[in-house]
């Protein structure tokens, strides 16, 4: 589990030196490392160069996605704001991508939340194959036959969890239902398990009887704050985002 904590926080660095735009003007850099988005200017200096980065951006995304948008800053100002396509499909309904559409970022932040749980389990002398409901609220009456699903089986979709819904009291309710059967053979993905870790991280760091005398909505407000200072504290901040963009 450590070479997996130490490759994801690697990728984590990378993407961070990308996003926060760290490199100060004038650095020399090989020019690998912001795909094609250097540019040679006289005096052999090598430059970002940002109508490069965006075409390039262009490129990945046109015929691949149904709409994109996206704005690019350098020298602390916007320089550029494209998008092309749709933010809805045609049968949900035509609505054009701007640059200032909100979009949710889905199953992009699953790593970043498998990342989050397993440096907990970390902290705790512990890995993935420790089981779920050891860590959750203790008033919630698991069956014995969600005893047996482990974190590796929440984080490969693997558990045979029910999706009711996605908040606090939704999610107790998922782990009182009697899974269809865990491992392999029951793969599926389904935000369940992810939105499950919200609590699970919680539960790992602060200790199950926290959240147990809360009433759900509470809690739901506890456990979800308590991922987002998690994340940007001890995934992000390490990895080298700045903090004024978290």
């Amino acid at each position: 589990m450590k070479t997996l904590l130490r490759q994801s926080t690697v990728t984590l660095m990378l993407a961070a030196a990308l996003l926060a735009g760290c490199e100060k003007p004038g650095d020399v850099l090989p020019k690998e490392k912001l795909n094609g988005a250097l540019a040679l200017e006289p005096g052999a200096t090598l430059k970002f160069n940002s109508a490069l980065f965006a075409q390039n951006l262009m490129n990945s995304f046109t015929g691949k996605t149904t709409g994109y948008g996206f704005a690019i800053a350098q020298n602390g100002g916007v320089v550029t704001k494209i998008s092309g396509g749709d933010s809805r499909r045609l049968m949900d309904g035509h609505h054009p991508y701007l640059p200032t559409t909100r979009q949710g970022t889905s199953d992009a932040t699953q790593t970043i939340t498998a990342l989050a749980v397993l440096k907990a389990l970390e902290a705790k002398g512990l890995d993935e194959n420790t089981y779920v409901w050891q860590f959750l609220p203790l008033n919630w009456n698991i069956p014995a036959a969600n005893r047996k699903i482990t974190v590796a089986h929440l984080l490969s979709h693997k558990s045979g969890l029910k999706y009711i819904g996605y908040d606090y009291a939704s999610l107790r309710a998922t782990m009182q239902t009697p899974t269809t059967g865990y491992g392999d053979a029951y793969f599926k993905n389904t935000a369940v398990n992810y939105h499950l870790c919200r609590v699970l991280l919680a539960c790992i760091v602060n200790g199950a009887g926290w959240y147990a005398v809360m009433p759900d909505h509470n809690a739901d407000e506890a456990v979800s704050q308590f991922h987002r200072n998690y994340v940007r504290q001890l995934i992000f901040y390490p990895s080298g985002v700045p903090t004024s963009i978290l």
